[in-house]
């Protein structure tokens, strides 16, 4: 079979119908669609639902099917460990059809017939299994580094590059510098504005990584003055204030508090001289009280200040009333101060870093990342690249794509056209298979992007779906379930939540029941956690979280011996 013919559909396979029937969990799991090896299509699959199990008989099928070899077959997951281990299911597969069918327990074994006969089923998997250290079975920066070192000639990237973890030191390094140059040599009132407003090291550099990870990111500053001239402009503002105030507060005072002017509920002369001593404590506390919220600063600015119908309008008199209002502005300035002075040197840090990779020949994941993708979308070269690419890996099988960003949905979306498949289409013969869930969506820090997941999925892929719970005991799925009944679970309408059903393995005896004064699901709420009427703090709810976890884990492992409850071991309990 010539690589042209590659998922060209050719003989299907086929189901034994006398043995699916005694099979039923697999009556309509994709794992046997007939149509899954071409196109476009995306598994959702609930936790606990069998994932790898399933994409390790897709790869099989792949290549008894298809004819595709295992270096062929694109898999992609998140991270190391969960590609080490897709690995040693599929070799674990192999081993167990070397001989051609198994018979086994595998309800897969059980109902899925080969359009081949056992000799050439042997040949295939054997051959697979010898070749399957050279399976592109990684994680995405694995696949685009095989990418970039396979196209190197065509990409014009010369030389061997050593693959750093990332750009993290390199970055941290960059700001430092600029730090050292603009603040700590910089004028006194840098240093006054980083020490007294909330800037620091740390701060810039951690919104630089997150900037400089993802590229087409944009740091939004508008409507913000120059950084470098915020300490000059609050202190010359507070200064007025002052000045203005103790010109102004008597005659302020008697306009304010007439009744036929201002409300009274806000602006009775009582009030109004609270406010203007805590106004005052204000000032003559400053900057150190740059950060506090006093109620004199939004009650006396100019725009908070509703005239009664009839009265006097004397606002514009009291220049002070604006200057307050200049102040309100200028503290919101300073809140997005890390922020500007990050877009600021982002290009200058961006440059930085590149430049000391290039002088130590070294290029980051998130390199190997932007490099394939800008490759891909490239005028010039991305067509020719992407059919190449789709020929050279016909098939991919994208685990965990609820965690991937709009970078990596971009490289797949080139290679294989998703919903441009059909007949005409220069990927007819290509298969893309998508496996995730937008529930388990938790790598946002590592932009990852739920809505990315939600336009592949709006992009014509025919939709399955792996719903049978395998992990859990029945109980435990049936409260999941009940605790997800109301609308909207999760806060955005397209990811909607669909009632697991409880798989064969779920009734496993090793599994331990929940306790008879307990559901499979139990709820802790802490209380008496501050002292008399003292709110609780994070840390007070943390620290005593963990002493409930902790008193748990000790029943566990003592056991109930008026119940006869055995203690349990410490491998038996997981804490997350």
């Amino acid at each position: 079979m010539s690589q042209s013919d590659h998922l060209s559909g050719g003989e299907p396979f086929a189901m034994n119908a006398s043995v699916a029937a005694s099979v039923p969990s697999l009556a309509d799991h994709p794992v046997l669609d007939a149509d899954v090896l071409r196109g476009f299509h995306l598994l959702e699959a609930d936790a606990g639902t069998g994932k790898t199990w399933t994409i390790a008989r897709l790869v099989l099928r792949a290549i008894l099917e298809a004819g595709l070899t295992i270096d062929q077959i694109v898999v992609v997951t998140f991270t190391t460990t969960a590609a080490a281990e897709l690995k040693a299911r599929i070799a674990a597969l192999l081993d167990a059809w070397s001989n051609g069918v198994p018979v086994d327990e595998d309800p897969f074994s059980q109902a899925y017939q080969p359009p081949l006969d056992n000799d050439r089923i042997a040949s295939l998997v054997r051959q697979a299994r010898l070749q399957l250290d050279d399976a592109p079975i990684s994680t995405i920066h694995g696949f685009c580094q095989r990418v970039l070192s396979e196209q190197a000639l065509s990409l014009g990237h010369w030389g061997e590059l050593e693959v750093g973890s990332d750009d993290a030191p390199l970055i941290t390094e960059a700001v430092a510098d600029w730090w050292r140059r603009e603040i700590v040599a910089g004028p006194p009132e840098r240093r006054l504005l980083v020490g007294r407003y909330g800037l620091s090291l740390e701060h810039l550099i951690e919104l630089l990584k997150r900037a400089l990870r993802c590229p087409d990111a944009e740091i939004v500053t508008e409507g913000v003055g120059d950084w470098t001239s915020l300490a000059e402009r609050l202190h010359a503002q507070v200064t007025l204030i002052r000045d203005l105030l103790a010109a102004q507060q008597e005659d302020l005072l008697r306009w304010m508090g007439n009744p036929a002017n201002l409300s009274q509920t806000s602006y009775s002369v009582a009030k109004l001289e609270d406010r203007f001593a805590d106004l005052q404590a204000w000032l003559d506390g400053y900057p150190a009280t740059i950060d506090e919220d006093r109620e004199g600063l939004s009650l006396f600015d100019v725009r908070r200040i509703a005239l009664k119908k009839g009265g006097s309008d004397e606002r514009e008199q009291f220049s002070v009333l604006a200057a307050i209002a200049g102040l309100n502005d200028l503290r919101l300035e300073r809140a997005v101060l890390v922020a500007q002075i990050g877009a600021m040197i982002r290009a200058e840090v961006e440059q930085s870093v590149a430049q000391r990779k290039r002088l130590a020949q070294q290029i980051s994941f998130d390199d190997l990342l932007n490099r394939t993708r800008d490759a891909l979308v490239d005028d010039a070269q991305g067509e020719h690249l992407a059919g190449a690419l789709a020929r050279r890996f016909p098939m991919a099988l994208i685990d965990e794509f609820q965690d991937t960003d709009p970078a990596q949905w971009t490289i797949f979306s080139q290679i294989y056209e998703p919903g441009q498949s059909g007949a005409g289409s220069t990927r007819e013969r290509t298969a893309l298979v998508l496996v995730g869930d937008p529930k388990q969506a938790i790598y946002s820090f590592r932009n990852a992007d739920v809505q990315t997941y939600l336009a592949a999925r709006e992009a014509g892929a025919r939709v399955h779906r792996l719903g049978q719970n395998q992990r859990s005991s029945r109980l435990l799925v049936e409260a999941v379930n009940r605790l997800h009944e109301h609308p909207n679970p999760f806060g955005i309408a397209a990811i909607t939540f669909t009632p697991a059903d409880v798989g064969s393995r779920a009734d496993n005896p090793d599994r331990l029941p929940p306790a008879d004064d307990q559901g499979a699901l139990t709820f802790v709420q802490l209380s008496g956690v501050g002292a008399g009427s003292e709110p609780s703090t994070m840390g007070m709810l943390t620290a005593r979280a963990a002493q409930v976890c902790a008193h748990q884990i000790e029943l566990l492992l003592t056991g109930d011996p008026a119940s006869g409850r055995a203690p349990e071991q410490p491998a038996d309990i997981a804490v997350l």
